[in-house]
């Protein structure tokens, strides 16, 4: 930062800026989240982030040490000292603290996920107090087939321990890309299958252009045109899924309703939770702002491609500053994912296949036996050697089951389909109609499609 961006904060406000700052790590929970919020409020009032601290505060020669993490008359033993009688794992907040396993440490004991999911999320947040220095910033995507899976609280746990975050239920997409080239902070949105994604383009535009570094939206403000940026760490939590080229923009992390086990209530106004809340951040803070050196282009595992890859490659960059055993924990999580998600491309493929097969016969209905006869003679599809939902199994000719089960996700089930010429005598088969395809059809496949026509009568399957 230029002298004449100094300029700009009072040494008076610098100094308290610094006390503030001494602050974040107090054992009361109350006095640290307050200090945190006041640090924030002061520093967007000058325009600056949480990466320019170092060079607002007055300068001390141990600003960028962890022994000067919360209190610079305190050691780096009386903070691990207060740390572990918080609760925190030991072995972790040695100097110097090893903050990926704090941050899954919180993770584990507020939200219930699975081990790998646990890392990819810890990785993720770490990411969020870097991500300038990344060409791309990976979204990290919540889902769950109902409401009380855990997603909400993930949000509220991840706004604690990201860099600076803004959470919200709902937006415009003119409120997002203002707060985003705003904040230059970590977005987080709930609800987000509420916000009519499938139907609103701008605001997909916004989410999906924020992914990469140089991400913008331009617009007309008072007769002038002007360039906002959409470049920022985005968390989304939402009921179903989420449009395909989102999707593939991010690391999904499918939550489901648990009996809870031995997770912690998380409660902000809990002095002991947000003690441990507040140690945590405060280490991530110093650990982002020592600059640990990275690797933009670490070595990848051959699993990762495309979009998985420039996901990963991203969390395998901070995972490898961490050491040989976490930078090995990384890649085999990366790779489980790879492998995890297979299912969701075999049911967008399917959902290909089937919009080009109605569009063929001009169908407004089609039995299912018909429509797997339809794909097993499509060349090269696939459905004629299919391996299962991981493309480990058996080659075997699609089944019915199969093709429902693959089309479950998307909210789509066989119904009757009658035959309108026999249907008074009752003669009816399983399939579908294809008004049950057209949503899904928008939101995930690439190329529009004709909506279904109520005087298209013909019918597969009444031979």
């Amino acid at each position: 930062m230029s002298k004449s961006a100094k300029k700009q904060m009072s040494k008076k406000d610098r100094k308290r800026l610094e006390q503030l700052f001494r602050m974040i790590g107090s054992p009361n929970g109350g006095e640290a989240e307050n200090a945190r919020r006041l640090i924030l409020e002061m520093l967007a009032r000058y325009r600056k982030t949480w990466n320019d601290l170092t060079d607002l505060m007055r300068g001390d020669t141990n600003a960028d040490t962890w022994g000067a993490a919360f209190d610079d008359d305190r050691s780096a033993e009386q903070h691990a000292g207060d740390a572990v009688d918080a609760g925190l794992p030991e072995a972790a907040v040695k100097e110097p603290p090893n903050v990926l396993e704090l941050v899954r440490f919180i993770l584990e004991e507020y939200i219930a996920m699975k081990p790998r999911e646990y890392i990819a999320a810890a990785l993720w947040v770490l990411h969020t107090h870097l991500f300038d220095r990344f060409t791309i910033s990976p979204r990290l995507a919540f889902t769950s087939p109902v409401r009380g899976c855990g997603k909400t609280t993930a949000l509220a746990v991840i706004e604690q321990l990201a860099y600076r975050p803004e959470r919200m239920d709902g937006a415009t997409p003119a409120v997002l890309f203002h707060i985003i080239d705003r904040l230059h902070g970590t977005l987080l949105v709930d609800e987000a299958d509420n916000l009519g994604l499938n139907v609103n383009g701008m605001l997909r535009a916004v989410l999906n252009s924020g992914h990469r570094k140089g991400g913008s939206i331009r617009r007309v403000i008072k007769g002038a045109p002007k360039k906002f940026s959409t470049f920022a760490p985005m968390a989304i939590g939402c009921i179903g899924s989420l449009p395909l080229p989102l999707m593939q923009r991010s690391v999904i992390i499918d939550m489901a309703k648990t009996a809870g086990g031995n997770l912690q209530r998380f409660d902000t106004g809990n002095s002991q939770t947000m003690q441990r809340i507040n140690i945590v951040y405060g280490f991530v803070t110093r650990w982002a702002r020592s600059k640990p050196k990275l690797d933009l282009d670490p070595k990848l595992p051959k699993d990762l491609k495309s979009r998985v890859a420039d996901n990963w490659r991203v969390l395998i960059a901070i995972a490898d500053t961490f050491g040989p055993a976490w930078a090995r924990i990384a890649r085999e999580a990366a790779i489980t994912f790879a492998h995890a998600y297979h299912d969701e491309d075999a049911g967008v493929i399917l959902l290909s296949d089937l919009r080009d097969i109605f569009n063929r016969t001009a169908a407004d209905r089609m039995a299912s036996v018909e429509l797997i006869m339809a794909l097993l003679d499509i060349e090269e599809s696939g459905w004629s050697e299919y391996r299962g939902v991981r493309d480990d199994q058996t080659p075997r000719k699609l089944s019915q089951g199969e093709m429902a089960r693959l089309l479950r996700p998307f909210g789509i089930r066989p119904r009757p389909i009658w035959a309108l010429a026999k249907r008074r005598k009752g003669t009816s088969k399983r399939g579908y109609y294809r008004s049950q395809f057209e949503q899904a059809w928008a939101r995930y496949c690439a190329e529009d499609v004709t909506p279904s026509q109520a005087s298209n009568v013909a019918y597969i399957g009444s031979r």
